[in-house]
């Protein structure tokens, strides 16, 4: 119940409060995973509840923000994190996205709003010594 709250309730939220106060040109981002384009099996909540968002994302795209406005989704497999580190002190951070690579995106489409795909889902890759890439995928 967690899972669901914290992602798809706070989502919903984000939405409704986006179709009465969002501007015409503004963004909303909500928070998906790249787990929901494969089984979940070590943690059937957190699939769904990504999946959930997935479709909250490609179904706002559908005339439901006021004016132009888009909805996007993140997708990241990991981020850069203390709590990730904590969790997982034995994984290759090389492969992580730092926030800083995130917010400098996000920063990136407020600048340039006709670049982002409303209805997508944004995969966050990250190659060791390079900088994470955004790939724009519609929602399972």
């Amino acid at each position: 119940m967690a899972m669901v709250e914290s992602s798809v309730y706070s989502s919903i939220v984000a939405a409704y409060v986006s179709a009465h106060m969002l501007r015409s040109g503004g963004l909303l981002i909500l928070p998906g995973a790249a787990a929901a384009w494969s089984p979940t099996a070590w943690s059937l909540p957190y699939g769904a509840a990504k999946v959930a968002v997935h479709h909250l994302v490609r179904s706002l795209a559908e005339n439901s923000l006021p004016g132009s406005a888009k909805t996007i989704g993140l997708a990241p497999q990991i981020l850069d994190t203390a709590q990730n580190r904590q969790a997982m002190p034995d994984a290759d951070v090389s492969t992580w996205a730092t926030l800083d690579e995130v917010a400098e995106q996000i920063e990136s489409w407020c600048g340039d709003p006709e670049a982002v795909q409303t209805g997508h889902v944004y995969l966050i890759d990250k190659k060791p010594g390079l900088k994470a890439t955004f790939e724009a995928r519609k929602p399972l």
